[in-house]
């Protein structure tokens, strides 16, 4: 049996939600006030004695307490020199082959070569067969008329004529 009476359970689950949501609104709270203004300043009162810090988007030299003073800081500072190169790195792992690319078009045609040397003579060849015989040709034309022949020898003596 439990030692917390009835009432106070039956109210125990909802209050420690309640204590966890104010706890969860006061922290945003809190978060808002350390959060810089949109000037990049970062203002606060510092106690003078113990030295803390109260950060607040209010703060101003008229904001602070008489026991604070005002103080603001950049949020980023000058810029540092640049530091020294570091030690190269191990190689990589090769990589997967990728996929084999479009063809491309055709370049255009290069210029003509040079004139290559003469072979050597090849041997003479067989003959072939006899072709058909041609068509008769045109009948040429009539030659010049050639020198006279020497006199041919004497006939035989010819029948009596008629008296």
């Amino acid at each position: 049996m439990s030692s917390i009476p009835s009432s106070i359970r039956r109210f125990r689950k909802p209050m420690t939600v309640l204590l966890a949501g104010a706890l969860v609104l006061s922290m945003s709270g809190a978060v808002g006030a350390a959060s810089p203004s949109g000037s990049g300043i970062i203002k606060a009162c510092v106690l003078k004695s113990t030295k803390v810090t109260r950060l607040s988007i209010f703060a101003s030299p008229t904001w602070c307490r008489k026991t604070e003073v005002y103080r603001f800081w950049n949020i980023t500072g000058p810029k540092g020199a640049t530091g020294a190169a570091g030690a190269t790195g191990p190689a990589g792992a090769t990589g997967a082959t990728g996929a084999i690319g479009p063809i491309g078009v055709d370049g255009p045609a290069g210029p003509a070569g040079a004139t290559g040397a003469t072979g050597a003579i090849g041997p003479i060849g067989l003959d072939g067969p006899a072709g058909p015989a041609g068509a008769t040709g045109a009948t040429g034309a009539i030659g010049p008329i050639g020198p006279e022949g020497p006199p041919g020898p004497a006939g035989a003596a010819g029948a009596a004529g008629a008296s």
